[in-house]
């Protein structure tokens, strides 16, 4: 609760930046954001939260909005990937290729432990389940998934109230969450590491990633797309250097 509680400080109306309050509460959220960017951008899958505790969707929708919430107060388009990398996650880009929103997407539960749809014999739409819960809290987790990787501790099985299960306070910061993919991002054209400024680290970035080095990453590969096709290649990287040395 304490998050919401900084949150409804930074973005009251005609707020004291000045107050120590605001400061602190400023101080806290970036902090906080920070740590879930830099794990983001080091998870294959765009994640930002380190344990998949019963309800995980909840705490990755959760960094999804501090993230939103440091985007906003920065401008720093670092916490907008992020953010969106968790939305991204719960939407279906994750390991096991699940839309954990019932009647969404290709794969979505279809078992939820959820007592509406179970009388009806078919899950009602619209609602987020539980997740990953790596710690196999419950009789049909652990006789499904108790040998898988974490990220796949999940089953779709009414019995698994500790994955599959559908409540109020995980459905709502996905709500929230939602809410900042309408931000529009003016991407900086040539930007393509996304740290505000085209320079010859983005140069580098972009020349590592068509010689597909292991380390390779553009953090925002429409701003490379200099020729606006939608294709990143050599012609991208020529319009680049020419760019830099106007």
């Amino acid at each position: 609760m304490g998050d919401y509680g900084n949150i409804a400080i930074l973005t009251m109306p005609n707020a004291d930046t000045e107050d120590p309050l605001y400061i602190n509460a400023k101080k806290f959220v970036l902090s906080q954001a920070d740590s879930f960017a830099s794990r983001s951008e080091s998870s294959p899958y765009g994640v930002g939260i380190p344990t998949y505790y019963w309800g995980s969707n909840m705490n990755v929708a959760n960094a999804g909005i501090i993230l939103g919430n440091a985007y906003k107060l920065t401008g720093d388009v670092k916490y907008k990937n992020s953010a969106m990398g968790d939305q991204n996650y719960i939407l279906g880009c994750n390991p096991l290729g699940v839309c954990y929103l019932t009647g969404s997407g290709t794969v979505s539960p279809q078992h939820p432990h959820h007592r509406p749809s179970i009388a009806q014999d078919k899950p009602m739409p619209g609602m987020i389940v539980g997740g990953v819960g790596q710690f196999l809290e419950d009789s049909a987790v652990k006789a499904y998934c108790s040998d898988a990787p974490i990220l796949k501790r999940y089953i779709d099985n009414q019995e698994s109230y500790s994955t599959n299960e559908i409540t109020i306070y995980w459905n709502s910061p996905f709500i929230y969450l939602l809410t900042f993919a309408d931000e529009k991002i003016e991407s900086l054209k040539g930007d393509v590491n996304a740290d505000g400024i085209f320079n010859t680290s983005d140069v580098v970035a972009m020349l590592k990633w068509l010689i597909a080095m292991p380390d390779a990453k553009l953090t925002d590969w429409k701003a490379g797309d200099l020729y606006n096709d939608n294709v990143i290649n050599v012609f991208d990287l020529c319009l680049m250097k020419r760019k830099l040395i106007e």
